[in-house]
């Protein structure tokens, strides 16, 4: 029987390669018998839909999970939450993953990256194997995980580090008891071929950032001065260093410059007479710089240590000094004038790394890891499980505690504590009701508190008809209940031939988790941008109203004129008298 598998994931994008090696890996897990999900942050980028596609199609389950942050609190990355609220986040993040492995049964924990941590908590509160897959060097942004090794290496069955001088350096960095083994990070390449083009481009392919550092090869841009080549740069961005690139573009009038932004299929976008350069700061083992390679395309690159590793393992690309501006100019010059050469020599050197690119030569330190008998690490945590993850934080001073509905069943033309049904109060639920013998009417208190719902309803089920109240204490606005005063009511008459069989579905805002969808504040703020932009548009409405008027007015006034003029016309002297004159020769005819 294969395992089953839960994978803890950084971003649920497609925007990393991180992410997209990790997807690459669980597909080919799925197609090996094992069962296989994924937990990621819920988030609202514009790959995540396709995220959740790719691993449906592929029968891995996705559980998307709220949170106020999702890395480690040091990690990089503002987040608009108070504390308390953060580490709340973390607490019920650790519990919605406790809840996939015992309901799911899961068997190994794969945490991907070192910035995702949930997941080691987890398994070391359910006694369960956990690998855990680096991607990243510890230095710059990274540097805050070098003093989270130690417990990264108790609470793991086994540690995977990007090939290379990661896996390198890593090794020096966990204890002596700790092996650390390496992985290739795999790029599944579709295959679509290139645009067919003999004009030269020099493009760039990532999200543009600090990071990835394209201000150097637009300085190197501008140096070469050489601007019939267009630079083109496919990648989202994030906006401070977009704004760097476009100062520095305005300041030197630097032209042929292009950002396409993100695109689904980059490759699309490359033609087979582009030279592809990558000027990153760091990286682990760089998947666009694999992509290029196989896809047959000449590619210049900084000298740090992902790049490094990649060069080597591949046997491809030509490789500059990190801030050496004037040897890219160099290397892009060469490129531009031997193309044809560096094209043949990346045509050879595709053929070979088509043949080791493959994912289970990739992965296959994890893949021999997984197969084996696991046994979960020795560590305190689980004599403390208790405290970690162990309640569902959302009810944590929540609406629903130790609250419940109550409905009165009306007798002799009263509601009395004597025929009552209680029901404990969920966030969100349904309750079956079947009336007594001669009652036409109920009345439902929703609790003893204030309270707000997004919607109530009373259902007749023999008829599957939606009772309206005949009187509630609280306000309704479309299918919203807003009960602001303590011991919301509602009442319902329930004529006879309706049944006795009625169903009451409820659905409680959501007033504590600001990162909810069910946030009440977000819901009433949205109706309240609604309401603002029909105010707009009736303003709008009221302006051209008015502006119609004063043209009527004008019309009106100038009709009045002209028929005073003509009146004036036809009753003058000049007028009457020849008019007289001719009607008397016409009757003369």
């Amino acid at each position: 029987m294969k395992k089953k598998i839960l994978v803890v994931s950084p971003t649920g994008t497609l925007d990393n390669g991180a992410e997209k090696s990790i997807v690459n890996l669980m597909v080919y897990l799925v197609e090996q018998g094992y069962q296989v999900f994924n937990a990621f942050p819920d988030n609202q980028h514009e790959t995540k839909e396709r995220y959740v596609q790719v691993l449906e199609e592929h029968q891995i389950k996705s559980i998307s999970i709220q949170t106020a942050k999702w890395w480690w609190p040091e990690a990089p990355g503002t987040v608009p939450f108070l504390k308390t609220e953060q580490i709340l986040a973390y607490q019920q993040a650790v519990f919605t993953i406790r809840q996939i492995i015992k309901d799911e049964d899961i068997q190994l924990v794969i945490s991907n990256t070192a910035n995702v941590f949930q997941g080691s908590l987890a398994a070391a509160c359910e006694g369960v194997p956990h690998f855990w897959l680096v991607h990243e060097f510890p230095t710059k942004e990274f540097a805050y995980y070098r003093e989270k090794i130690e417990f990264m290496a108790q609470h793991s069955t086994a540690i995977f580090a990007v090939h290379g001088n990661l896996c390198a350096r890593l090794q020096e960095l966990f204890p002596a008891s700790t092996a650390v083994q390496d992985f290739i990070p795999y790029s599944h390449i579709e295959g679509t071929p290139l645009q067919e083009s003999t004009s030269r481009r020099i493009v760039s392919i990532g999200r543009i950032n600090e990071n990835k550092n394209q201000l150097e090869l637009i300085k190197a841009y501008h140096q070469l001065k050489q601007p019939q080549y267009p630079l083109i740069f496919i990648g989202d961005w994030d906006e401070a260093y977009k704004a760097q690139c476009d100062d520095y573009i305005a300041e030197h009038k630097v032209t042929n410059v292009h950002f396409l932004g993100h695109q689904n299929q980059p490759w699309k976008w490359v033609s087979q007479s582009d030279i592809c350069v990558f000027t990153s700061q760091s990286e682990s083992f760089s998947l666009v710089f694999v992509e290029a390679v196989l896809n047959g395309v000449p590619v210049i690159v900084s000298d740090n240590l992902g790049y490094q590793s990649a060069k080597s393992f591949l046997q491809a690309g030509t490789m500059y000094p990190l801030g050496n501006v004037e040897q890219l100019v160099r290397a892009l010059q060469e490129h531009l004038e031997q193309f044809e050469a560096y094209k043949a020599e990346s045509l050879a050197q595709q053929k070979y790394a088509q043949e080791l690119y493959r994912l289970d030569r990739c992965y296959q330190n994890i893949l021999q890891a997984i197969e084996e008998e696991l046994t979960p690490p020795a560590n305190e945590l689980y004599a403390i499980r208790h405290l970690l993850g162990e309640v569902d934080h959302r009810h944590l001073l929540s609406l629903v505690d130790e609250q419940s509905i109550t409905v009165y069943f009306e007798k002799e033309g009263a509601f009395s504590e004597g025929h009552t049904s209680v029901y404990p109060l969920e966030l969100e639920g349904t309750i079956d009701i079947v009336l007594p013998e001669d009652c036409q009417k109920i009345r439902i208190d929703m609790t003893e508190r204030p309270s707000f719902y997004t919607a109530i309803q009373l259902l007749a089920l023999d008829y599957d008809t939606s009772l309206l109240p005949t009187f509630t204490n609280g306000l309704v606005y479309r299918d919203s209940y807003i009960f602001p005063n303590p011991d919301p009511q509602i009442i319902f008459h329930v004529p006879p031939f309706y049944g006795k069989r009625l169903r009451l579905s409820y659905c409680l805002y959501d007033i504590d988790q600001v990162a909810s969808d069910a946030y009440i504040g977000k819901h009433l703020a949205q109706e309240l941008l609604d309401l603002r932009r029909k105010l707009l548009q009736l303003e709008a409405k009221e302006v051209a109203y008015q502006q119609e008027l004063v043209v009527n007015k004008n019309l009106r006034q100038q009709l009045e004129e002209v028929q005073e003029q003509y009146n004036r016309v036809i009753s003058s002297r000049r007028w009457t008298i020849p008019t007289t004159l001719i009607n008397f020769f016409r009757r003369k005819k």
